[in-house]
């Protein structure tokens, strides 16, 4: 989802609080609803909403999504391949900058791999073998 937008809602009555409503570039739209307390404010709403979604992406799924899952591919016998899919804009340039990030962190490290193993790049050093041959300063009559 490429962000485009926020809207921060005031809740007031049963739950006090602020909803945060992350809006995408492809009509996408993420909700995240916070209890009052813990200085919770207009001001750093937004930060928090982002870091429970970041924890939220971070949970293992659970055993009732599992099923829903398992379900979904007994019903389609394995064969995801007739699915449709819809790309949004934001799908696709989420899914180029990931290949653009996975192809320049390849590149840099075949970069540094060849740097560190190519002997052209170490100094030139001077060798001198330690075994006499064709002495010219030995009297031979």
């Amino acid at each position: 989802m490429q962000l485009v937008g926020t809207q921060i809602h005031e809740e007031v009555g049963e739950t006090p609080g602020f909803t945060v409503e992350f809006q995408g570039e492809g009509g996408e739209a993420v909700s995240v609803k916070l209890r009052a307390g813990d200085g919770l404010n207009t001001q750093n709403a937004v930060e928090k909403a982002g870091a429970v979604m970041i924890q939220l992406a971070r949970f293992e799924i659970g055993t009732e999504q599992s099923e829903y899952a398992d379900e979904y591919e007994a019903q389609s016998n394995g064969d995801f391949d007739d699915a449709p899919v819809v790309e949004s804009p934001a799908d696709i340039s989420l899914l180029q900058a990931e290949r653009d990030t996975r192809e320049s962190t390849a590149e840099e490290k075949l970069e540094e791999g060849l740097k560190a193993s190519f002997p052209a790049s170490d100094p030139v050093s001077v060798t001198v073998s330690s075994i006499p041959t064709g002495r010219t300063d030995v009297d031979r009559t």
